[in-house]
């Protein structure tokens, strides 16, 4: 009888150390897919913007601030991500830039938007809300001029749906000259202009690193969730859990005395 229950004992035991280890290595791998995607995420990211912000060297969008994170320097809830912000002549341009290849399904009102690309269905968060919530952050902290919300598609694309005018794709880039030097009733160069100098002196100031570490943090924490090594710790405590409790029952039949 006690020799059945060491067996069993010494098996549980090994599987336990094969279950812990691949475990282990299961959550390093993880680990190293996950930051493999982050990096292959932020290059064609990097790659995109690279690519916009050519097309704003072209057409007129040369006085700007690009990746800046806006707004409050406390709050993270009151700032706002702009992929580049543009000095106009009346108004200053909030530009988010996307790089989307598909079949773009396009809903103003919608909160997200569907991308077939590749035979299968991509979801992805409206752009144009996104941008507007920016302006208005941007207006809420930097009041007295005319914050205009951009979104830049780049990549291989087409949409259905009617194309709103303050989306813009690389064959129609060429209105963001016509958005920057458009002048529109009630616009006042002289407070656009003292507006736009405001921004950059507090993008400069020495809070503005600190700003954007923290809302990248949070950014990170809300949209990624978990990181792979805490699923690793997660499991490797309930194969601890299940080992100590078949070494306990091991202990009240008598196998260790």
């Amino acid at each position: 009888m006690h020799i059945t229950i060491l067996n069993i004992t010494v098996s549980s035991v090994i599987l336990f150390i094969i279950a812990s280890l691949s475990t282990g290595c299961g959550g390093i791998l993880l680990l190293l897919s996950a930051k493999k995607t982050d990096r292959i995420q932020r290059m064609a990211a990097s790659s995109g913007e690279a690519k916009a912000y050519e097309l704003l060297d072209k057409h007129g969008g040369i006085d700007r601030l690009e990746g800046i994170v806006i707004g409050s320097f406390d709050d993270t809830k009151k700032m706002a991500e702009v992929d580049a912000l543009i000095h106009g002549k009346g108004c200053i341009v909030s530009l988010e830039i996307k790089s989307w290849s598909g079949k773009i399904h396009v809903d103003s009102e919608a909160d997200t938007w569907d991308i077939d690309a590749k035979n299968s269905t991509v979801i992805r968060r409206n752009p144009l809300k996104q941008a507007e919530r920016h302006a208005s952050i941007i207006n809420g902290f930097y009041p007295g001029t005319r914050i205009v919300p951009v979104v830049l598609i780049l990549g291989w694309n087409e949409f259905d749906g009617a194309i709103p005018e303050n989306l813009i794709t690389y064959k129609t880039a060429w209105k963001i000259n016509s958005i920057l030097n458009k002048i529109e009733e009630g616009d006042d160069i002289e407070k656009n202009n003292a507006v736009w100098d405001k921004i950059v002196t507090d993008e400069y100031d020495e809070r503005s690193e600190s700003r954007k570490a923290n809302y990248l943090k949070m950014i990170r924490k809300k949209y990624h969730g978990p990181r792979p090594w805490i699923h690793a710790i997660i499991a490797s405590a309930c194969f601890i859990f299940i080992a100590l409790t078949t070494l306990y029952s091991a202990y009240e039949n008598g196998v260790f005395r």
